[in-house]
């Protein structure tokens, strides 16, 4: 696997002393985090690349990119056209409508979705393949917002992100009072819609 904007090299020695990767490529731009990240590795199975994205990469010489903590628009911008990684494992802190969404039409499936909690805040943990002939049914507007598989499995930590969503919305709107934009109106009645019951087969299957 390889771990794009690594930082201090976390993941990459927990994948490998695990024994879940039997090495790894870690890679980050910055020289300061990525001395940390080499101290990290000392006598690991792992490269620490200085590198901007996937052009630390040699095409295919990794099976999973992981790509985590960044915004949903610049996790975008770094997969860009590639095609060669058989899966992406990435963690939007912001926009996951936008990265789903953005995927979805470059040809990448979603294949595992998960929602958790990080100290005080959600995260988002999106897995895609290319996608197979089975599974290449376009997601609608709801399933792009909320996550369709997150819709499907309707968890616990699912149905508390969608009651803390809903309340952020509803006071972004009423400060905001008549300027507030259709788009964080329509994004309420959304998530208004989907916490009015459990998740049906006939919402959440891809059309």
């Amino acid at each position: 696997m390889a771990d794009i904007g690594t930082d201090h090299c976390a993941l990459p020695v927990a994948l490998v002393r695990s024994g879940a990767v039997p090495s790894a490529v870690a890679v980050d731009r910055q020289p300061g985090p990525l001395a940390v990240a080499r101290r990290a590795a000392r006598g690991l199975p792992i490269d620490v690349r200085l590198a901007n994205g996937l052009r630390g990469l040699t095409p295919g010489e990794v099976d999973t990119v992981v790509i985590a903590g960044m915004g949903g628009h610049r996790i975008c911008r770094i997969i860009g056209d590639a095609t060669w990684p058989r899966r992406l494992v990435l963690q939007p802190r912001t926009d996951a409508p936008h990265v789903r969404a953005t995927l979805q039409d470059r040809g990448w499936s979603l294949v595992e979705e998960q929602i958790t909690t990080e100290r005080t805040r959600f995260a988002v943990v999106l897995v895609y393949e290319r996608a197979p002939p089975l599974n290449a049914a376009r997601w609608g507007e709801d399933d792009l917002a909320l996550g369709p598989l997150l819709r499907r499995e309707r968890s616990e930590v699912f149905n508390r992100w969608l009651r803390e969503e809903a309340a952020r919305l509803d006071h972004e709107i009423r400060l905001a009072g008549a300027e507030a934009s259709e788009q964080q109106r329509a994004g309420l009645r959304r998530v208004r819609r989907e916490l009015e019951g459990p998740c049906r087969e006939r919402t959440c299957a891809p059309p």
